[in-house]
């Protein structure tokens, strides 16, 4: 589906997940247990390819997001992307269409948004801010979402400006989940490089001249 879509970058090494399912879990145990098991996967493909985390580049998207702030987070990544993401897993999960029946699940099983979030805080995307990259943050949204929330979303870009970083939010208005990362396949199969990894961002190339020119 993703080569399909064509919204994956192209350029230097690709390691692609897709899932686990069960990161949007019945339970914020299963949750934690699919991410607790990703974590120990990553890492053994890192050292298996010889990869330096110091020098990686993220992106995540929709519930993907969710483990990609975590590990962007965690490896200091060099460039982040996020495509739709929420702040929260069980506050985005009871709210979305999408995720109806694990909602129903969990809340059968006694859970609020508020209980599904406290055990999973460590792995939520508001939680993981401070070591992402100052600079290279890039966040899409789509304005007609269902799936994530537009609000969680601008919600999230607030909370990621108030711990000091610079990210670029671009919120199409005419967008929803699925159109959004259509529209970015799109402009990726072009080679328009919608999520500037052949190019500096503005502000960068900016500072950049500025010590040029005191050199």
């Amino acid at each position: 589906k993703t080569e399909l879509l064509g919204f994956l970058p192209k350029n230097g090494k690709v390691m692609v997940y897709a899932g686990p399912m069960s990161i949007v879990g019945k339970t914020p145990m299963e949750s934690k247990e699919a991410m607790d098991g990703l974590e120990k996967d990553i890492e053994k493909t890192l050292s298996f390819l010889g990869m330096d985390s110091r020098n990686l580049n993220v992106l995540g998207f929709s519930a993907g997001t969710y483990p990609a702030f975590y590990f962007a987070n965690k490896y200091r990544a060099k460039k982040f992307v996020a495509i739709s993401p929420g702040g929260r897993m069980g506050e985005g999960m009871f709210k979305s269409e999408i995720a109806q029946e694990c909602r129903r699940w969990a809340e059968k099983l006694g859970f609020s948004p508020e209980s599904f979030d406290e055990i999973l805080k460590d792995y939520n995307q508001e939680n993981n801010l401070k070591k992402l990259p100052m600079n290279q943050i890039q966040i899409f949204g789509g304005w007609f979402d269902r799936y994530v929330r537009n609000g969680d979303t601008r919600k999230l870009v607030k909370k990621i400006k108030n711990v000091g970083k610079n990210p670029v939010f671009k919120n199409y208005l005419m967008l929803d989940h699925i159109s959004l990362i259509m529209w970015l396949g799109f402009k990726n199969r072009l080679g328009l490089d919608p999520y500037q990894l052949k190019r500096q961002p503005k502000t960068e190339r900016f500072w950049n001249r500025l010590k040029k020119a005191g050199q």
